[in-house]
């Protein structure tokens, strides 16, 4: 498991959301739902929570992104996994 997954599982543990908005400055990756299906749920067996968000962009137009975030369920699988990568 890479650094970048590990800081992704961290991150949605900690109750923080990715999304297209945040995924480039966090983690150093592009393709928010491309990385999600490929590095957490694939491999890990999760599905993330997935909410449409509408912003506005600095020139006052909206436009809509998803927001992936971890069930609640998926919370001990992920401090399983977590461990594992510590020891």
């Amino acid at each position: 498991m890479n650094k970048g997954t590990i800081a992704m599982l961290t991150h949605l543990y900690r109750g923080g959301a990715i999304s297209n908005l945040n995924i480039l400055e966090l983690f150093g990756y592009a393709n928010c739902s491309r990385e999600i299906c490929r590095k957490i749920e694939q491999p890990f067996g999760l599905t993330l929570t997935r909410k449409t968000i509408k912003k506005k962009s600095r020139w006052g137009e909206f436009f809509w992104a998803y927001e992936y975030s971890l069930k609640k369920e998926d919370k001990q699988k992920v401090i399983e996994l977590l461990k594992k990568i510590v020891k």
